[in-house]
């Protein structure tokens, strides 16, 4: 039997999805900023969004604000859920990451939905946005996003487990 995660993989570009140890941290070269995925044993899968000097988005106009989005989107499972991710790392405070997560999770919903007609995953997701500032307090919740919260996320490490468990 397929997961669902290996139906979402089928449907993305693989130069886009991260595998391997490439899978392992989140990076931001221009802020010299990794955060290590702390999985403990749960599956998923990392699809990049924001790489230098290559487009994710090249039917929308540069300058209309259709392209703004986030580092990453993280998609796992657990316990029969699927939970989709909107990652920011970010140099400045959580005000500067929630635009790029809330257009990357209208994104991710569009996705999700592409996704869920060609491959009948069954499962509604549950959206979450993370920010991943440096020298903040580590694991706070902020304001809400969408029923949910915006995690800001200060140390050097992302556990998993203490989103989807």
């Amino acid at each position: 039997m397929t997961s669902s995660l290996e139906k979402i993989k089928a449907c993305l570009n693989p130069k886009w999805v991260l595998s391997g140890i490439e899978s392992e941290n989140l990076k931001e070269d221009d802020l010299h900023q990794i955060v290590k995925i702390k999985a403990d044993g749960i599956p998923y899968l990392l699809f990049e969004l924001d790489r230098k000097k290559e487009d994710p988005f090249p039917f929308f106009s540069d300058h209309s604000g259709m392209k703004l989005r986030t580092d990453y989107l993280l998609f796992t499972e657990s316990k029969g859920s699927i939970f989709v991710f909107s990652i920011e790392l970010k140099s400045g405070g959580e005000k500067k990451a929630r635009p790029q997560i809330l257009a990357t999770k209208e994104f991710s919903i569009f996705l999700f939905e592409r996704i869920q007609f060609v491959q009948n995953i069954g499962l509604k997701p549950k959206y979450f946005g993370i920010a991943c500032i440096p020298n903040a307090k580590a694991n706070i919740s902020s304001k809400v996003f969408n029923e949910k919260k915006i995690a800001v996320n200060g140390g050097k490490e992302l556990y998993l487990k203490r989103y989807v468990l």
